[in-house]
C-alpha cells in the first residue's frame, strides 16, 4: 500500500511540475519510439515542421501550440524512412504573408523549392529547380541558389508563383557552378550583396535586385584568374547606406571595403581584415582584427571599433598584451548597449568577457 501511495504521489508531483513549468508534448504523430518532427521554425504566430502523415508520408505540419490547434497542411507524397533528409525550414516569410522551403517528392529525389502560405491550397512546389539553399527576401521577392543539370548551381529569384521562379543569371555558363551557395551575403537597399565566380574574373562581387538586369559583376576587386585573382569578397555588413565586406588584393594584402552597388563605388577603407562580420552597437562596428598598422594582419588580433575609415578606427582593449600576442575575440554580440564575447587573455585562458565598448 505504501509503495502505492508513493508511486501515485511521485506521478502526482511530476504531473503538478509540468503544469508549473509548462511543459508538454503537443502532439504524438507517430506511437512509439519513432521519430516523427523534423525541421522546425516559425511563421506568423505558428510553428511549421515537417512530420509523419497518416499515409506513412512526409507532411508539411503547423502548430499553435496546442493540441487542437496542431495540424497537417499538406503531404508531399515520400516514405518517412529518410524524413530528416526531405525537407529544410531555412526560408524566409516574405511580406505577402508566404514562406518557402525545400522538400523531396521521394526519398532519392532532391530537394524542390515550395511555398506555403500555411493553407492546402496556398502549399506547393515551384517548378524543377534543384537544391534550393540560402532563400533570401528582398522586398516580396526571394533570391536563392538552385541547381539545375545543364547550369550547375545559379542565382535564381521567385516571387511565389510558378511562373515568377526562374534563374536570373548562369553566372558561368554551362554545367559549371558560379556558386554553392550563397556565401556570407546581406541585403542592401533591396539588394543581395554576394560573391561568385564568372570563369573570366575570379570569386568577385556581385549584387541582384531579384531582376535579371539588376544581376551584375560589380567589380573585379583582384585583378586575375584562378585562386590568384580571386576577391573572395566575405563578410558583409550594412551600415550607413553602404556594404561593408572583406576581400583580397593580390597587391595590397586583404583589407575592408564598401560598396554602394556600382564600380566607382566600391572603394577600399581599411587595411586588414575583420575575421567575422561585425556586430553594430551605438552606431559604431565591433569587430576583431589585427592590428591595421600592421600590413597583412600579422598577429596582434583584437577587439576594434570602427566609424568605417582608416582614420575612425580604434584598438577598444589590448587583451592579451603584446605586439605578437592575440586575445582573438570570438562571437561578439551586443545586447542592450554591451558587447559579449569570448577572448583569452594569456592568464585565464578562453573566458567570457563584457565591454561597454570603451
Amino acid at each position: 500500500m505504501k509503495k502505492i501511495i508513493l508511486i501515485l504521489s511521485l506521478a502526482l508531483s511530476n504531473f503538478i511540475q509540468a503544469q508549473t513549468y509548462g511543459l508538454y508534448r503537443i502532439t504524438d504523430m507517430c506511437a512509439g519510439s519513432c521519430n516523427s518532427v523534423w525541421d522546425i521554425n516559425s511563421y506568423s504566430g505558428k510553428i511549421y515542421f515537417s512530420g509523419i502523415a497518416p499515409s506513412g508520408g512526409v507532411a508539411l505540419w503547423k502548430s499553435d501550440g496546442t493540441v487542437d490547434g496542431t495540424v497537417m497542411v499538406k503531404e508531399t507524397g515520400q516514405s518517412f524512412k529518410t524524413s530528416y533528409n526531405n525537407y529544410f525550414m531555412e526560408g524566409p516569410e516574405t511580406s505577402n504573408g508566404i514562406f518557402f522551403f525545400g522538400a523531396k517528392t521521394g526519398d532519392n529525389n532532391p530537394f524542390n523549392l515550395w511555398r506555403s502560405d500555411g493553407t492546402a491550397a496556398g502549399t506547393y512546389a515551384l517548378g524543377s529547380v534543384m537544391n534550393p539553399t540560402n532563400i533570401i527576401d528582398i522586398n516580396g521577392v526571394v533570391v536563392f541558389v538552385g541547381a539545375t543539370t545543364a547550369n550547375g548551381n545559379e542565382i535564381w529569384r521567385s516571387d511565389g508563383t510558378v511562373a515568377g521562379t526562374y534563374m536570373l543569371k548562369d553566372i558561368f555558363p554551362g554545367t559549371t557552378s558560379s556558386l554553392s551557395y550563397l556565401k556570407y551575403t546581406s541585403v542592401l537597399n533591396n539588394k543581395v550583396f554576394f560573391q561568385a565566380d564568372d570563369g573570366v574574373h575570379g570569386v568577385e562581387l556581385w549584387v541582384t535586385d531579384g531582376t535579371i538586369a539588376g544581376t551584375i559583376l560589380v567589380k573585379d576587386i583582384n585583378i586575375g584568374t584562378g585562386i590568384s585573382g580571386d576577391g573572395i569578397p566575405n563578410n558583409f555588413i550594412a551600415y550607413h547606406n553602404a556594404m561593408y565586406f572583406t576581400a583580397e588584393d593580390y597587391n595590397l594584402g586583404s583589407g575592408i571595403y564598401k560598396s554602394d552597388g556600382t564600380t566607382s563605388g566600391t572603394v577600399r577603407v581599411l587595411n586588414n581584415s575583420w575575421y567575422d562580420a561585425p556586430v553594430i552597437m551605438n552606431d559604431t562596428l565591433y569587430f576583431a582584427m589585427a592590428n591595421p598598422a600592421v600590413p597583412n594582419g600579422a598577429g596582434d588580433e583584437e577587439l576594434y571599433k570602427s566609424t568605417g575609415t582608416q582614420a575612425h578606427t580604434y584598438l577598444v582593449k589590448d587583451i592579451f598584451p603584446g605586439a605578437t600576442n592575440s586575445s582573438y575575440p570570438s562571437f561578439i554580440t551586443s545586447i542592450n548597449g554591451k558587447l559579449y564575447f569570448s577572448a583569452d587573455d594569456g592568464v585565464h585562458g578562453r573566458e567570457v568577457w563584457v565591454s561597454n565598448g570603451s
